[in-house]
This record gives C-alpha cells, sequence and structure tokens, in this order.
C-alpha cells in the first residue's frame, strides 16, 4: 500500500486512515465497535470493485485490528515519522458470496444472541473482590499441586462487560510483590479499577501459567518498560478494560491483580 488510486482509476481497497475516541470515551470498546459497524456496512455497500480494506498501524495498535477480523500483510514501506509501520488488511466477500448466503438474522433473534451471557437473568452475579469477607473464600485447595486456585470464574469487572477471564481453577493465589501497572498519563477508571499499594508492599495475585491459552479471554499491551523489567499489560479482550495484571516479556507467568476481577459462579 503505497499511495491511494480512485476505483475509477482501477482501484480495489477501501484505506482507512485513522479511528478516533474522544478519550472520555477511550477503553470503553468503542473503537472496536465502530471499526465492526464500518465493516458490516462496507459488506453490504461497498462497489463490487472493492476487495478489501488496508491501513498501517504501529505496533501497539496491532492488536485492535486483529480483533475486529484484520490480518497482518507486514511491515509497510511507509516512512512517516522515525517508527515503522505495518499494513493490515481485511479481506471483503464477493458480491456473489454475499448473494450466496443465508437470509438476514431476525433484528430480535440477533439481539439475544448479541446479548452478553453475564447480562442474562439466568445468570448469576458478578461480585466484586471487595465484597468477600476473605481471601480464603475466593480460594479452593489444588491437591494437583498443593497451593490454592481460583474458586469462581474470574471475570471482567465492569458493568456491561462481564466477560470470563479464567474458568475456576486454572490460576494459583499468590501473595507477592506489587507492581506499578497504572500510567500517570493514562490513570484507570478508579471506579472501575481498584488502586493498587506501592512497590514493595505485597499484594494477593492469581499466577496462570504456562502460557496465554489458559485464559478465556485476555487482551495484552504493547511493550512497557518499568523499574521491574520489561511486561505487557494485561486486559478485557472485549471492552480494554485494563490493567488488570501483567507479564513480564520472555516468561511463562501471567499475573491477574485479584482486586481488578469480579467473580462469578
Amino acid at each position: 500500500m503505497k499511495e491511494h488510486v480512485s476505483v475509477s482509476n482501477g482501484g480495489k481497497a477501501v484505506v482507512i486512515h485513522s479511528v478516533c475516541v474522544h478519550p472520555d470515551y477511550r477503553k470503553k470498546g468503542v473503537a472496536i465497535a465502530l471499526l465492526r459497524e464500518y465493516l458490516t456496512r462496507l459488506e453490504k455497500d461497498a462497489p463490487p470493485e472493492i476487495e478489501s480494506v488496508r491501513l498501517i498501524c504501529h505496533e501497539e495498535m496491532m492488536e485492535l485490528y486483529r480483533k475486529a477480523g484484520f490480518d497482518l500483510v507486514g511491515k509497510s514501506p511507509v516512512v512517516h515519522g522515525p517508527r515503522e509501520w505495518y499494513e493490515m488488511k481485511y479481506n471483503l466477500p464477493s458480491k456473489g458470496d454475499a448473494a450466496q448466503r443465508q437470509p438476514e438474522i431476525p433484528p430480535e433473534v440477533l439481539a439475544a444472541l448479541l446479548k452478553p451471557s453475564s447480562a442474562s437473568g439466568n445468570a448469576p452475579a458478578a461480585r466484586r473482590f471487595t465484597s468477600f469477607p476473605s481471601i480464603q473464600d475466593l480460594v479452593t485447595d489444588d491437591s494437583s499441586s498443593g497451593g490454592q486456585s481460583n474458586k469462581y470464574k474470574l471475570v471482567c469487572p465492569r458493568e456491561g462487560c462481564r466477560s470470563v477471564i479464567l474458568l475456576p481453577g486454572v490460576a494459583k493465589l499468590v501473595e507477592a510483590a506489587a507492581v506499578e501497572l497504572d500510567s500517570p498519563k493514562d490513570p484507570p477508571p478508579p471506579n472501575v479499577l481498584a488502586p493498587l499499594p506501592s512497590p514493595p508492599e505485597t499484594m494477593e495475585w492469581w499466577l496462570v501459567t504456562p502460557n496465554p491459552m489458559r485464559f478465556e479471554n485476555i487482551g495484552f499491551s504493547k511493550t512497557v518498560h518499568t523499574p521491574g523489567g520489561i511486561l505487557k499489560m494485561l486486559s478485557c479482550a472485549d471492552c480494554d478494560l485494563g490493567p488488570l495484571g501483567y507479564s513480564e516479556v520472555r516468561t511463562t507467568e501471567f499475573w491477574v491483580a485479584c482486586s481488578r476481577v469480579a467473580y462469578r459462579e
């Protein structure tokens, strides 16, 4: 993707230049919702000559576009500023493919399918960490490791999301040193994510090993250089709320702050 060519001159792609969200609405799933809505409209209404949607972005934004369905093409030859750019691509279905699709799902059925399971009347309510009298109320004895593992599902603490992050019995309870997770320039919402103690104080963590496949749902930030090491911050993969924890680069340990997730049967 080196230059722009109009459809009338043989262009076959739509190019996205920016996805902009006001700071007050960031980390609430707005960007991914905008992208998905835009792609849905293009699939329906784009001229038949258009085959794909393309964009370039920096490394830390690639995960957002992957969630929307884009694939990495590779490093872009575009030079703008000192940092590298990466090209990503979303293939639009051909009009022939679209014509062979099943009839549209009725709106009321689609709404039911998209409704988060945690919002269902049959789903138990999620509880905040502070609602439990003791940390021991959150654990069960793990005979295989001799330690204690999570008794409940770990879910996103944001009301309206409640995406499942970990299933019961996956993580080990560990008391370990606190880690500076929050950026002073972009602090998390205090009414959703509890403040953490400052190092070298200790706190309770859920330790997940040996790889991120143990998670049901997790997002990773760009690499962050901190006094404690080179880290990637963990967030909800559905609504981008975070940081919920961290992973040190090139290790097999993933740490989730007990106080920054909610708990559900």
